[in-house]
């Protein structure tokens, strides 16, 4: 497990998704006082899945060697998470007026966790000139990649600079 190959973006996806979790277990979604995981409904099952994916996600890209499963595993989840957001939003403000803080909150957390997921996404690459990685994506020294020497280009004849576009 490699932690240095986590972004940023799984980072919050981890934490929004750990934070959902707890939110479904410990607060009411509703007008009742009872969590929203006392009784279920599809969209609750749903945002526990989303919620899984999220954590799943940060283990894969933690343990993973290639981008590859990282990559098609961050955009299935969230399609899921996208799916289980839209849901939830939808509920909360179809039932806005007996929407309890815990209700409001997953929907944010959601949402959250798919922005993580967004950003894990998009920063699926093995590095830039000021953060240099290997084929694995980990971090490496600029002092262990190897030295490319700047060649100038070559210099135009005065013949080509007439025909440039042409072949002989």
């Amino acid at each position: 497990m490699r932690l240095e190959r986590l972004t940023p973006g799984e980072w919050l996806a981890a934490l929004a998704a750990t934070l959902l979790l707890v939110d479904l277990l410990a607060l009411p979604a509703d007008g009742s006082r009872r969590a929203a995981l006392a009784d279920p409904g599809a969209i609750d099952l749903l945002l526990v899945l989303a919620a899984l994916a999220g954590i799943a996600i940060w283990l894969v890209v933690a343990a993973s060697d290639t981008p590859a499963l990282p990559v098609a595993g961050t955009a299935c989840a969230g399609l899921l998470v996208a799916v289980a957001a839209l849901l939830a939003s939808a509920r909360a403000l179809h039932e806005a007026g007996d929407t309890a803080f815990g209700g409001w909150l997953a929907v944010a957390l959601a949402w959250l966790e798919l922005a993580g997921l967004w950003a894990g996404l998009r920063d699926e690459r093995l590095g830039s000139p000021q953060d240099p990685r290997d084929q694995t994506g980990a971090r490496v020294a600029h002092e262990a990649l190897p030295k490319v020497e700047r060649l100038p280009a070559p210099p135009i004849s005065q013949e080509g600079a007439a025909g440039a576009g042409e072949r002989p």
